[in-house]
């Protein structure tokens, strides 16, 4: 059975920046709770300067490391290495919506018309 991380208010933790006054910024594990009509954050820990963490690659490590525990993230980072292959895929929202409406108007076709004379005015 799998754990639910909660804390003390009852919402999951998570990471936030917070710039500091010489514009840096730290990286932090955050928990928000709710104080009647206000939202307040509770730093639950510090990890450290967010430029020092990516310089010497440690937030990289912490993150992979982590992620070995979210099953999605780590299929989209073997997809991204190159080290899984698509099955298949599909295409929703506004991609869906701009292919119909490509194919249904004809607009691809009058774009490449319109390539072809510019290719042709441009030799």
């Amino acid at each position: 059975m799998a754990a639910k991380i909660e804390t003390a208010s009852g919402s999951p933790p998570r990471i936030s920046a917070k710039r500091t006054s010489g514009g840096r910024a730290d990286l932090q594990i955050v928990e928000s709770r709710r104080e009647g009509a206000t939202v307040r954050q509770q730093v639950i820990a510090t990890l450290g300067r967010i430029e020092d963490l990516q310089a010497s690659g440690l937030l990289e490590r912490l993150l992979r490391s982590g992620a070995r525990f979210a099953d999605k993230a780590i299929v989209l980072d073997a997809f991204e290495r190159g080290e899984a292959t698509a099955i298949s895929t599909r295409r929703i929202g506004p991609a869906l919506a701009f292919k119909r409406v490509w194919e249904e108007t004809g607009c691809r076709g009058v774009i490449e018309r319109w390539r072809g004379r510019a290719s042709m005015t441009s030799r």
